[in-house]
């Protein structure tokens, strides 16, 4: 008689998990998939489920107005606005086709990194980019201010 062989399954599931960040609770997901039980796994997207209820807030004028993204004083409102939203844009493109991206970011004290990465995440409103590094199997949480340049590897 013949073993049988082993059939593979997909299931689509939303997890809720708790953490100080985003990057927290996503870094505790990845530890959660990273076994030897789960073959194979993508994140699609990520949501903090706060950040809907105070942007409702601060529209309603009951709430304290929420902090954009960092954009250059000498720069018009408009243009401002523009470039946000492309950058906004092309992360959720990276984000979406999981693309590998080379970011270099400017940390305290003036170090610099650069590192392999997939954006996991971009919260528009405050502009925490997450980012999960290939090499070092670990997730980071950066300010779009401390990102210094990125580009498609």
């Amino acid at each position: 008689m013949e073993p049988q062989k082993a059939k593979k399954y997909i299931y689509q599931i939303e997890l809720m998990l708790e953490g100080a960040t985003d990057g927290e609770a996503l870094e505790k997901l990845l530890h959660t998939l990273n076994t030897s039980a789960v073959k194979d796994y993508r994140i699609l997207k990520g949501v903090r489920l706060g950040s809907l209820l105070d942007q409702a807030r601060t529209e309603e004028g009951n709430g304290i107005p929420l902090q954009g993204l960092p954009s250059k004083a000498d720069q018009p409102a408009a243009q401002q606005d523009s470039h946000n939203e492309q950058i906004y844009e092309t992360f959720m493109d990276f984000i979406r086709d999981s693309t590998l991206v080379r970011l270099t970011v400017l940390k305290e004290k003036g170090g610099k990194i650069s590192m392999p990465c997939r954006i996991l995440n971009f919260d528009q409103t405050t502009g925490h980019v997450t980012v999960y590094h290939v090499d070092e199997k670990s997730v980071y949480l950066f300010t779009l201010e401390e990102i210094e340049d990125f580009k498609v590897v």
